[in-house]
């Protein structure tokens, strides 16, 4: 090959227009993009370590922080917060957070809703922000494979029921208990496996 010109002998750097050196350069730019590509989007990479918390202001709202290698972000809640936790709710390798509101709408005064976040490169994003599940929902845990949940009946009783991902939100996977009592049902939310 010819090479157009001489080298900058001050910088080591081929002239402007040489093929010299250009598929090598290509090839090692390439190659860092790689591992930069892998490093973001391995889920057990240390660029990915992420963490959730709840940092409540003078009043009754919020922001839901997640901390990554590269900052952090902050989602402003507008609700009450009455509960917080964590998990991988949709089983792909990443933790979610799963946020308990009290929020008026139409049709409930002062209903709970479950929210749930996840991390989009170090931002702060909804999942689902589900507007009710199969009753009036008055509690939540995550069990570390599902959401477990509490939930008024039209009879003024309470029945337990257990949820799971599916692609677009939450969906009912079995009963745990129905037409119990609210001390009952709160009782059979926080047992970690309930056979019932």
């Amino acid at each position: 090959m010819k090479v157009r010109g001489r080298m900058n002998r001050r910088h080591g750097v081929p002239p402007r227009g040489s093929t010299r050196g250009g598929r090598a350069q290509r090839a090692e730019g390439v190659g860092r993009l790689l591992l930069i590509l892998l490093a973001v989007l391995w889920p057990g990479g240390d660029a990915c370590a992420q963490t959730f918390s709840m940092e409540t202001g003078r009043d009754s709202t919020g922001f839901l922080v997640l901390k990554t290698g590269r900052g952090e972000d902050r989602w402003r809640i507008a609700d009450p917060v009455y509960r917080f936790q964590t998990g991988d709710v949709d089983g792909d390798g990443r933790t979610e957070a799963l946020v308990g509101v009290v929020r008026q709408t139409r049709f409930h005064s002062r209903g709970r809703r479950l929210f749930i976040f996840k991390q989009v490169r170090g931002h702060v994003r909804p999942m689902w922000l589900g507007s009710k599940l199969g009753g009036l929902l008055q509690d939540f845990r995550w069990t570390g494979t599902c959401v477990r949940s509490v939930e008024a009946t039209a009879n003024g009783r309470y029945m337990v029921a257990e949820y799971g991902w599916d692609d677009f939100g939450l969906s009912f996977l079995r009963f745990v208990a129905q037409d119990v009592t609210l001390a009952e049902a709160c009782h059979l939310l926080d047992e970690k496996h309930s056979n019932k």
